[in-house]
């Protein structure tokens, strides 16, 4: 289909967030954002993902990687995986394509956003305030896709939420929307969870 630092220290918007939101409160960002009926979202989109003979889901570091899908959300990946998570990051301090599938591995739902949306003041305001809303100890992860990763997100797309099913009957899960809808996340997230991911009971 489509081919496609480190961590740093948390940082304010991360002790922002756990601040706004504590792990016990249930997320509620539906009200940021465009309702869904605005949001020009695609549906869901899943394909099956078969683990391969080895049993294992990672590769040696040094070996190239070429994802299909733009972005991954099931896919092999290195072995890396980032010892601080922040719940949203800029193109200046994500981790890797490569990190953030692992962390989907362990049950992190990803909400992807493009240079359109980058670009976009108050898009990027809503994506920050949606994060907000899913400290750490929610598995939620907003990272930009960049024009280096890989081709654009699929029919005028500028925002995708991926997640990896597991640990039986593995799925690469996406829902690819035009803007930006606190609601979608909600509903993503309340059906993609991190019990229902390859390594449920991994950090």
């Amino acid at each position: 289909m489509i081919t496609v630092v480190r961590p740093l220290l948390i940082a304010g918007t991360l002790v922002a967030a756990l601040a706004a939101c504590s792990e016990d409160e249930p997320p509620e960002a539906g009200g940021i954002g465009v309702p869904r009926a605005e949001a020009g979202c695609q549906g869901i989109v899943t394909e099956d993902f078969v683990t391969p003979a080895s049993g294992s889901h990672h590769l040696p570091d040094d070996t190239p990687l070429t994802f299909d899908d733009a972005p991954p959300a099931a896919a092999l990946h290195h072995g890396f995986y980032p010892e601080t998570m922040k719940n949203f990051y800029q193109a200046s301090d994500r981790p890797t394509v490569s990190d953030l599938v692992h962390v989907t591995e362990h049950g992190y739902n990803l909400f992807w956003y493009d240079e359109t949306i980058a670009n976009d003041e108050e898009a990027m305001a809503d994506v920050e305030a949606i994060a907000d809303e899913y400290p750490v100890g929610k598995y939620f992860v907003a990272a930009p896709w960049l024009a280096a990763d890989g081709p654009a997100f699929p029919n005028g797309a500028h925002v995708a939420l991926t997640h990896w099913t597991g640990p039986s009957d593995m799925q690469g899960v996406w829902e690819y929307c035009e803007k930006v809808s606190g609601e979608v996340v909600d509903e993503f997230t309340t059906e993609y969870t991190k019990a229902n991911s390859p390594e449920p009971k991994a950090p």
